[in-house]
């Protein structure tokens, strides 16, 4: 359990005033007394014998400060050091003014044509992408320099519609910077393409055939950026693969009837694949056999749209279950040329159809976890409606903490200090108790904070499924999915611009190796199994004797060093837990004095103990559960765990270094 204290604040120290003190001489070098020796330029001080008297004090007359001295070549008002550093701040983002609203890409393309006629001779230049939770967003500059004005085009999650916003800044363009040519001439860029096509492709290589020509008229950088705009011009587009990757997926289908004959299980299939020819777009999914029977066995489902791979601008996910120790277990591969609702309900309904084909029986995961997309929450209801919906708490953590940087340190620590504590509930009453009185106090604090309505907005109203508690069989993130996934992306080299035979190879091999993992494992863990350090602090717990209160319905242990905990304390512990209390605070601090351990099985099976402290809801086991289990003889804890604990009353060892062992002439047998 860890303390919510509030972090030191470090007083600054007085500043010392810096002065000289001056001597008079009358020789090149400066007296030190006397009877001491004279330093002249360029000489090293010699170290003063033990008689040699020290000077005397200097008077108030001999000292100065830095203000009284004039030195040659230097203003009087200019200071003795560089200025300290600014500290540099995140800027205030631009504001951005919706300007239309087209119905599709190719409107608005249109759309982008007749603007830049307006415009000329500028036009919009992409400049960068990025993904959010209503949809991509790819922004445009103008393209003239110096010109400030930029485009934010939103391609929406859930509609072919595109929103075109503009930055506010109008056109500016100076008669120098129209009259400036970018990169390489068109005589150059001629000579560039010839050479290309005879097969000289190294920049290096190229710079030299254009001096050996006399071209000199470019830069090493414009020549690279040249090469790559044409190695992505002259490389075969998405659309004219589609005919192979179709042959190839269905070459490669479960449907075949080579398949069905086919006696390995951790052969590679298609297990479904939609390829359209006319729009260019696709989705296909490999697996094996063993890797969906290992499915079946799975009460958890992890899919993560924020960890994936690219391959020609297509997303590459990874969907995959989890077993009770939390460890994740990849089953399909999915390629989808588009991340829209329609694919992901097919990516899931091919997932279903095909463990329920294999083990004839039907497959209902209890928990599915994923990064809060809203087109894949919305399939996961079409697909899974009696599965429960959790959200990642590093997802959640991480937009936090992104809202949070424009806050001042001490507000921004004291946000993620009570959602910390918030994200520890115990259960879903809990979280709603304690998230009101959270709230309550951060109006109180802050005011005039964003912060609060945007954190209500998203993770009260929105996606409240982040908290520890949320159930029993899963974890609360994904950090073994994205883990996978870097891993894949390291170890295979997944390139975005990967040839098609390349990125099919690799796929194929990938998968099996998932599906020759499982065929080691056996069968998914369902069953928590206490480690050292568990059983150690379950001794421990039992050798301390606290006076614990059962009743009948829980039993409540206090925590850290306390050792009693009265009937009048649990009453009032369950009074302020169910919507009591006077403040977070004091909720937080009564939350974390007592733990509570409820058998929902009558005392016959030890999976069937839950805990209220941090270490079972983070890892579904935890030395009070160990400790109850054994009072009830429904474990037993090793004698070895006993024999190892020091021989003190708590059963830990004294602070300190440990005492060194004896000599072996003194030990005794």
């Amino acid at each position: 359990m860890s303390d919510y204290k509030e972090g030191a604040n470090l007083d600054p120290g007085t500043a010392a005033t810096l002065s000289i003190v001056l001597t008079p001489v009358d020789a090149p070098g400066v007296s030190l007394g006397d009877g001491a020796s004279r330093i002249r330029p360029g000489r090293q001080k010699p170290k003063c014998p033990p008689c040699v008297s020290r000077s005397p004090s200097p008077t108030q007359e001999e000292i100065v400060t830095f203000e009284d001295i004039e030195i040659e070549g230097f203003e009087d008002n200019e200071p003795a050091s560089g200025p300290k550093a600014k500290r540099r701040y995140r800027q205030k983002g631009q504001d951005w003014r919706e300007i239309c609203s087209l119905k599709s890409p190719a409107a608005f393309q249109k759309w982008l044509l007749e603007n830049e006629a307006e415009i000329k001779p500028a036009r919009w230049a992409k400049k960068r992408c990025t993904t959010t939770k209503a949809g991509r967003k790819r922004y445009y500059l103008c393209n003239i320099q110096g010109c400030s004005s930029e485009l934010e085009v939103l391609y929406a999650n859930n509609s072919d519609e595109v929103h075109v916003s503009f930055n506010c800044k109008d056109h500016v363009h100076s008669e120098e910077a129209l009259r400036r040519e970018w990169g390489l001439s068109p005589s150059t860029k001629k000579e560039v393409v010839q050479l290309w096509e005879a097969g000289i492709r190294k920049p290096r290589a190229i710079e030299r055939a254009l001096k050996s020509k006399t071209i000199t008229d470019f830069k090493h950088r414009q020549l690279v950026c040249f090469l790559g705009k044409l190695r992505k011009n002259l490389q075969a587009p998405v659309t004219s693969i589609i005919n192979d990757l179709q042959t190839w997926c269905s070459a490669h289908s479960v449907t075949q009837p080579d398949a069905a004959l086919d006696g390995d299980l951790d052969n590679v299939y298609v297990m479904d694949h939609n390829i359209s020819v006319q729009t260019g777009g696709f989705a296909f999914f490999l697996s094996s056999r063993r890797l969906l029977k290992f499915a079946a066995q799975a009460l958890t489902i992890n899919v993560d749209t924020s960890c994936k791979l690219k391959w020609h601008g297509s997303s590459v996910l990874f969907v995959g279950v989890s077993d009770a120790r939390g460890e994740f277990f990849p089953v399909m591969f999915s390629v989808l040329s588009s991340e829209t609702n329609a694919n992901y309900v097919q990516l899931l309904k091919t997932l279903k159809r095909c463990v329920e084909a294999i083990t004839s029986s039907e497959f209902r995961p209890l928990t599915y976890v994923g990064n809060g997309d809203v087109l894949l929450n919305k399939a996961m209801g079409e697909v899974f409606p009696e599965t429960r919906r959790r959200v990642c708490w590093l997802h959640t953590r991480k937009e936090i903490a992104t809202q949070l940087r424009r806050h001042e340190r001490e507000a921004q620590s004291s946000f993620e200090k009570d959602i910390a504590a918030l994200q520890l509930s115990c259960d879903q009453q809990q979280f709603e108790v304690s998230s009101l009185l959270m709230l309550e106090k951060w109006r109180r604090q802050w005011p005039t904070s964003g912060f609060i309505d945007f954190f209500e907005e998203h993770f009260l109203a929105d996606n409240a499924t982040w908290f520890e508690g949320f159930d029993d069989v899963s974890y609360s993130t994904n950090k073994k999915l994205a883990s996978i996934t870097n891993e894949v992306r390291n170890r295979h080299t997944f390139r975005e611009q990967l040839p098609l035979e390349r990125f099919l190879h690799l796929a194929v091999a990938l998968v099996r190796e998932w599906s020759v993992r499982a065929r080691q494992t056996g069968e998914l863990v369902r069953t928590v199994e206490a480690d050292e350090g568990l059983l150690k602090a379950a001794c421990q717990l039992q050798k301390r004797q606290k006076t614990m209160v059962n009743d009948g319905n829980a039993i409540y242990i206090p925590s850290g060093d306390r050792t009693l905990v009265t009937v009048d304390e649990v009453a009032t512990f369950e009074t302020q837990m169910h919507g009591d209390a006077d403040s977070f605070d004091a909720f937080i601090a009564l939350r974390m004095s007592l733990w509570k351990v409820v058998d929902l099985a009558d005392k016959s099976d030890l999976s069937q103990l839950r805990c209220t402290c941090p270490t079972y809801l983070q890892r579904k086991m935890c030395e009070h559960v160990l400790a109850i289990g054994a009072a009830y003889s429904l474990f037993e804890l090793p004698q070895s765990v006993w024999n190892a604990l020091p021989d003190t009353p708590d059963g830990k060892r004294k602070r300190g270094r440990p005492r060194k062992h004896k000599p072996a002439a003194e030990l005794t047998f």
